[in-house]
């Protein structure tokens, strides 16, 4: 979600917020990771691209994984301190 934010400490100190948030995002999509065989795998990846409702992301490696959370945090810091603008998690889930 670009250009959205969430306070880590407004996450946690609103539980009920939190657990309306989750609950939300299980409702909009959900997630099946499948192991395939390799001489199956470019014809299954054919098949399912076919269907709009089917979105087909790579996975993604431990570098950029680690890359991805150091980011967060980095995010996280710097919101504690002040320098990023963030909102509240209350204002957030208000928007749904």
């Amino acid at each position: 979600m670009a250009g959205i934010f969430v306070s880590i400490s407004d996450v946690a100190s609103e539980r009920k917020g939190q657990e309306k948030f989750v609950h939300l995002i299980k409702r909009i999509m959900k997630e099946i990771v499948l192991d395939i065989e390799e001489r199956k795998y470019k014809f299954f990846l054919d098949l399912i691209k076919n269907f709009d409702f089917v979105s087909v992301r790579k996975n993604t490696n431990k570098k950029e994984l680690l890359m991805s959370i150091a980011k967060g945090m980095q995010e996280a810091k710097l919101a504690a301190n002040g320098k990023l603008k963030v909102r509240s998690a209350k204002s957030f889930l208000n928007e749904f």
